[in-house]
């Protein structure tokens, strides 16, 4: 993303001085209508972007740096190959696992968008903290990014202050705005997941990335959205700082009954089953292969297939295997499936088991979706 240049108020100016905002201390302000009306200030001075906002209980700071850093998930850190591997296998893993189990949820809106656009699925996943993702969550209500700076946080020795962050990015004309000028995505969450995703709707939350998503990057600090700061501001963290002011509680941002966070959990839990592995190898060694991902591939198709044919597609309670069973199929297939099934279930629990079954499930998954499909008509 393009470096933005601010401009702030003479008080900011004086303070921050020259150099990059990012490696300064926050300006302290002591009340909500305080930060309001610095926030105000700032929007009329960069008229030509829109203020989004973010709380924080720290100013993390990048690996080696100074500086405040605002990476998306799935780059943070410093990353072995496997490592970045791991993390954009679970990615692909998790956003085919939300279409399928969305529709278990009886939503009453359409999700065509979402089964077709990977930036829909990865702002779900995103926002309900199911996997590491190349977004990063910001929002337009400071109210928000206050409450969550000094939600269950506590006063510790030294850290008696939280932080707010304000970044400038482009206007937004749709849901998913493209801007190739700024190299940046914005996409406003309450426009793209289903409606009865409740949390989007407390939040006012959207998610930034570059305008053009890749795996592999030239300049990893290009991906900082520090890169968008405009002021850093540290409040305290006491109930004084609301003063008049009411503050947004966890039950309000976190909403209960979120049918698509049940989903969510239900796909964070399995992602952790299968990418998760306390024996003496690398996990990373047996998900990462173009194998295991092809395999699963495979099995979520067949899957999905065999519910609709059976009319149980929004049935996820019902063992695949017992769907097997009903739906009519020559008993060859039926068998050939079942025992597909078995291995299936081995290799999810423990990955490290996928090794010695890597030839005969290669050798016919792919042509057990095709003779499948072709059996039931699809």
């Amino acid at each position: 993303m393009k470096f933005y240049i601010g401009e702030l108020t003479d008080e900011l100016n004086d303070f921050f001085g020259t150099g990059s905002i990012a490696s300064h201390e926050g300006f302290p302000v002591n009340t909500f209508s305080e930060l309001q009306e610095q926030m105000a200030r700032l929007s009329c001075l960069n008229k030509s972007s829109v203020l989004y906002y973010r709380g924080q209980k720290r100013d993390y700071k990048a690996e080696g740096s100074k500086k405040s850093s605002f990476y998306p998930t799935i780059y943070r850190g410093r990353l072995t190959s496997d490592e970045k591997e791991r993390r954009w296998h679970q990615l692909d893993y998790a956003s085919k696992k939300l279409v399928e189990y969305l529709p278990s949820a009886n939503l009453k809106s359409s999700l065509k968008l979402i089964e077709r656009k990977n930036l829909l699925q990865w702002s779900i996943l995103q926002h309900y903290e199911v996997v590491p993702t190349p977004l990063i969550d910001v929002t337009q209500s400071l109210r928000v990014a206050c409450s969550f700076a000094l939600m269950d946080n506590p006063v510790g020795e030294g850290e008696d202050r939280a932080y707010v962050y304000a970044f400038a990015l482009p206007y937004v004309n749709h849901r998913i705005s493209i801007d190739s000028e700024e190299y940046l995505t914005t996409i406003r969450l309450l426009s793209v997941a289903p409606p009865e995703a409740r949390r989007p709707y407390h939040q006012e939350g959207f998610l930034v990335g570059e305008d053009f998503i890749q795996k592999d990057y030239v300049a990893k600090e290009e991906l900082d959205l520090n890169n968008r700061l405009v002021a850093k501001f540290t409040i305290p963290k006491n109930d004084s700082f609301w003063n008049i002011e009411s503050k947004m509680k966890k039950s309000v941002l976190y909403p209960e009954n979120d049918v698509v966070e049940n989903v969510c959990n239900r796909i964070r839990e399995e992602v952790n089953r299968v990418f998760t592995h306390s024996g003496e190898h690398n996990i990373s060694d047996y998900i990462s292969t173009p194998e295991f991902m092809s395999f699963i591939s495979h099995w979520i198709t067949i899957e999905n297939v065999l519910r609709a044919v059976s009319g149980k597609q929004n049935d996820t309670k019902t063992p695949i295997s017992n769907i097997i069973k009903e739906v009519p199929l020559t008993e060859s297939l039926r068998k050939r499936l079942l025992n597909t099934n078995r291995i299936r279930n081995i290799v999810v629990h423990d990955p490290t088991k996928f090794k010695p079954y890597m030839a005969s499930i290669m050798k016919d998954v792919a042509t057990l979706e095709y003779d499948l499909k072709t059996e039931v008509g699809w």
